[in-house]
């Protein structure tokens, strides 16, 4: 049985992204993107070991 975790930190808990904070600026939309497609490649092995804690710190990061 697989069973998935769903963690919740910084703006994300009141449901505001990094775009929703800097709406002017393409580069926090940018960095936002970048670290968000890192993290899944830590959550899922792709390219990296496996790192469930890196990822959850770049998902983190790519919210605040």
């Amino acid at each position: 049985m697989s069973h998935k975790r769903i963690v919740i930190c910084g703006p994300a808990a009141a449901g505001t992204l990094a775009a929703d904070l800097a709406p002017d600026s393409q580069d926090a939309t940018d960095d936002a993107r970048i670290l968000v497609a890192l993290a899944k490649q830590y959550e899922h092995g792709e390219g990296f070991p496996r790192d469930y804690s890196k990822a959850i710190e770049l998902y983190c990061q790519a919210i605040s």
